[in-house]
């Protein structure tokens, strides 16, 4: 497999970085470490992110974003994947003009903008542990948080 290197190009940070993403046709998320607000921001602005889903909660976090944007299909299990996932994106310009065009309503429309959903959720979880906090024995409340 051959990929053009003429067609990745390295910014320094700007000040109108957002608008830069305009000349991104698909960006690369980091690894082991991926993105969080990188790869939020490039989805915003149209750009197809190509993640590899790691092992450890760092390594995740990107297929966990992409996941819920509802783009599943750019998250590779391996790093050959990735490779191929990246190179045939990168070949394909209908493909890449369709995400520019349609990939911010996609994302405004997927559950990782939900915050209803997400503050929904959230509430669920602190009252379930507060529920199984309050039927433990006081006994054990106590010595959990070394109130003698």
């Amino acid at each position: 497999m051959s990929f053009p290197l003429d067609r990745i190009e390295l910014r320094p940070y700007s000040p109108d970085y957002l608008e830069q993403y305009r000349d991104i046709d698909v960006a690369l998320d980091t690894f082991p470490y991926n993105g969080g607000l990188t790869t939020c921001e490039a989805l915003y602005m149209g750009v197809p992110v190509v993640t590899l889903r790691g092992k450890s909660h760092g390594a995740r976090f990107g297929a966990s974003i992409l996941t819920n944007a509802d783009v599943c299909e750019l998250i590779a299990r391996n790093p050959m994947e990735y490779v191929k996932k990246a190179v045939q994106l990168g070949k394909r310009k209908e493909l890449i003009a369709g995400y520019h065009a349609g990939l911010r309503e996609h994302l405004l429309k997927s559950p990782l903008m939900d915050s209803r959903q997400y503050m929904h959720e959230v509430e669920k979880c602190y009252l379930e542990a507060w529920k199984a906090y309050c039927e433990r024995p006081q006994r054990k409340r106590r010595r959990q948080f070394n109130l003698n």
